[in-house]
């Protein structure tokens, strides 16, 4: 299956996306709905990374996070959030930010005909996109590849997994690992999996990398 290991997307199905995630020793708790994918993947507007971790991040923490950037004296810059952004998406669908973005695109264009089709067997498609994205993409992707051919799995699977330009312009150490890795299981390892608490953790010591 596109999108990482099947290990990952083993573990995030059964302990379900981040609840909250830590930055500079301090916890932000997350609402608990994922349905902003939907629009700040496929849109990516100016600023989408920050936008989306507003929106998913707890009212109250979000206003800290808005003050510590207006905060002269404090060292934390958007590209910071950035990168916490797009973990977050990484560990709640298993997948870097542009494959959930084009399987979440094709869910909402042909969502009259997936939809129907899902919640004749009883799935809600929209409950799962905002509570459990990571399977939420597993669907839309077995939907894509029904009746495929290896050859022409192999096609979609360049096209939803090849990174947008801007990032392979960039090289940034986290596309360079994704690529790299994709087939093995060492990304689980990398990435890690989902703990026990929900929180989900930058590597101590470990500035974000930021965009060159």
């Amino acid at each position: 299956m596109t999108g990482g290991p099947a290990g990952l997307l083993a573990e995030i199905a059964r302990s379900g996306p981040p609840r909250s995630y830590v930055l500079d020793n301090e916890v932000y708790a997350l609402t608990g709905s994922w349905w902003p994918l939907t629009s700040r993947l496929i849109e990516q507007v100016t600023g989408w990374r920050l936008l989306l971790l507003l929106e998913l991040t707890d009212p109250e923490d979000g206003e800290v996070l808005v003050e510590r950037l207006d905060d002269p004296d404090d060292p934390l810059e958007p590209e910071d959030l950035d990168q916490v952004a797009e973990t977050l998406v990484l560990q709640a669908t298993g997948r870097p930010w542009w494959v959930t973005g084009r399987l979440l695109a094709t869910a909402l264009a042909r969502w009259a005909e997936l939809d129907g089709e899902l919640i004749g067997r009883g799935v809600d498609l929209a409950q799962m996109v905002d509570r459990a994205p990571a399977r939420a993409c597993n669907l839309v992707y077995a939907w894509l590849i029904q009746g495929a051919d290896r050859k022409e799995r192999d096609k979609l699977d360049a096209k939803l997994t090849r990174p947008p330009v801007q990032e392979l312009r960039a090289a940034s150490p986290r596309t360079q690992q994704w690529l790299a890795e994709e087939e093995g299981a060492a990304f689980m390892a990398a990435m890690g999996a989902a703990q026990s608490s929900g929180a989900l953790r930058l590597p101590p010591g470990q500035p974000p990398n930021r965009p060159t």
